[in-house]
């Protein structure tokens, strides 16, 4: 089972709903640099998946909304490239809610 790493907050504004992306490798960190006189941003990519986790409230079954005590919580708590004991990426594709396509990504669940 590889380990996952947190990367980033996620909202979804049209749903009001948070949850978090993840990835399987740590987030490189960006070399800053110039190209044709310009700063520019660059990083190495790396062999990841990456993941969602939708979290719901433990009280309700619902899932939580970016203004919920939980995800306030995750969103002063969590770091980039902070590991996630306990988590793993299931098989379950994530799927583009537009196009109907998978995205490349998949649910993470508890191990």
């Amino acid at each position: 089972m590889k380990q996952l790493f947190f990367n980033k907050h996620c909202i979804n504004n049209k749903n009001n709903t948070y949850c978090l992306s993840v990835s399987t490798e740590p987030v490189p960190t960006n070399k800053i640099g110039t190209l044709a006189g310009l700063k520019v941003s660059t990083s190495t990519q790396s062999n990841r998946t990456m993941g969602l986790i939708s979290i719901r409230d433990p009280k309700t079954n619902e899932v939580i909304r970016p203004n919920d005590t939980i995800a306030q919580q995750l969103i002063a708590n969590l770091q980039v490239n902070q590991k996630l004991d306990g988590w793993k990426l299931s098989t379950n594709p994530v799927i583009d809610t537009v196009s109907g396509e998978e995205t490349g990504m998949y649910w993470a669940e508890l191990a």
